[in-house]
């Protein structure tokens, strides 16, 4: 196997693994859900892989982290939605903090 190969192979299954199962966000069984793992795979992965073409060509250092970080909140934000949505699942008692019910 080629060792780009391997790299693009990385580059799509770890970042999902990091971010939903080790985060606690996804339970190992249901990240092991075929229909699961594929989106996971596109939210993550392939984001993953755009970040680093975009340092590749583009022959950035340090403000890829910068590209990284917008690509993250874009993902959550608009995608995942958990940016904004107070219902969210994942939020758990945290969904209405910063909120006041009653004006003072």
């Amino acid at each position: 196997m080629k060792t780009r190969t391997k790299i693009i192979g990385l580059l799509l299954l770890v970042p999902p693994i990091l971010g939903e199962v080790i985060s606690g966000s996804t339970p190992p069984l249901e990240f092991l859900h075929p229909a699961t793992f594929f989106l996971l795979v596109l939210l993550y992965g392939c984001g993953t892989l755009l970040i680093r073409e975009i340092k590749v060509r583009w022959r950035v250092q340090w403000s890829i982290l910068f590209i990284a970080a917008a690509y993250g909140i874009l993902e959550e934000g608009t995608m995942i939605q958990s940016c904004f949505n107070l219902d969210h699942g994942d939020l758990g008692e945290l969904s209405g903090y910063g909120l006041h019910d009653e004006i003072q």
